[in-house]
């Protein structure tokens, strides 16, 4: 990717964490630290090192914590929890949480019934601050939240 980029010098570039490989990346993952959110850390700065020094302009780069891609419910709660560690690396962060199965885990509702969890996330994410990008699949039902929580905030 880093050739690709640095011939491609308009082209942005999303790093995501994930842990192992998708057939077996749900089966029993395990962080070396006990501390997730820190060795997702470690991850992103060795990776904004890295990018920096071959492609240059960090302006291209986004980082992504890589919700449920390779982690427990406990895990991606922490995650969520931690994110303005996230934000503190410099780098706007993409979460990718909508309608994924840590939030049937963590309310107890089917797979149908996950936007409003999604929602609540987001609310803490949107607490955290920061530069942020959510992939979302009830785009207009974020939409109005996050438009909603902009009017509250602007107060």
């Amino acid at each position: 990717m880093a050739e690709l980029l640095a011939e491609y010098k308009e082209a942005g570039y999303v790093c995501m964490h994930s842990q192992g490989r998708p057939q077996t990346m749900q089966q029993n993952p395990v962080y070396t630290e006990h501390d997730v959110v820190g060795e997702l850390e470690h991850f992103f700065k060795e990776r904004i090192r890295a990018f920096a020094q071959r492609c240059g302009n960090l302006e291209r780069l986004a980082i992504d914590p890589g919700i449920g891609f390779g982690k427990t419910l406990s895990h991606n709660l922490a995650i969520i929890g931690g994110a303005q560690r996230f934000q503190e690396l410099g780098q706007p962060v993409v979460w990718g949480l909508s309608r994924k199965s840590f939030v049937s885990q963590a309310l107890g509702v089917g797979a149908g019934e996950r936007l409003i969890g999604s929602l609540g996330a987001s609310a803490r994410l949107l607490h955290a601050g920061g530069s942020q990008i959510w992939r979302v699949h009830d785009v207009a039902a974020h939409q109005q939240f996050i438009r909603m929580w902009s009017a509250c905030s602007s107060g």
